[in-house]
């Protein structure tokens, strides 16, 4: 089987159980997690108002997203090794953003980061 690898730089999301509207912009839990900005909670619409049955966005609703945190910045390959212990990346460089991992191994890498920190990191979708 063959394994998709991501070419886009990964970043960390953040769900926190501590208080996200208490942290300074930006912050981190640790020296070597990612940098993180705090998004706060909110609402909009989702959806088309046409209302046709043939539009597969109908109906219109509103969503309520609650606040959470999400790197500043794609994970660097000196965070990357910090946490995974291994440099995955065709260009090389400390603060140059990790490429060349898979999903999985991002998966990896917020659980390893999350039992770090005591944080829940996972990816964002």
């Amino acid at each position: 089987m063959k394994s998709i690898i991501f070419t886009v730089a990964l970043n960390a999301l953040l769900i926190s159980s501590h208080c996200l509207a208490d942290k300074p912009a930006p912050w981190r839990d640790c020296p070597e997690c990612p940098e993180l900005l705090t998004l706060p909670a909110g609402s909009f619409d989702m959806g088309s108002a046409s209302g046709s049955e043939e539009d597969a966005n109908t109906p219109r609703r509103t969503v309520t997203v609650t606040s959470f945190a999400i790197g500043k910045y794609e994970v660097t390959q000196s965070q990357w090794f910090a946490v995974m212990g291994t440099r995955p990346a065709m260009f090389k460089g400390d603060d140059l953003p990790v490429e060349q991992v898979t999903w999985k191994q991002s998966k990896e890498f917020c659980r390893k980061l999350s039992e770090k920190t005591g944080q829940t990191y996972r990816l964002p979708t």
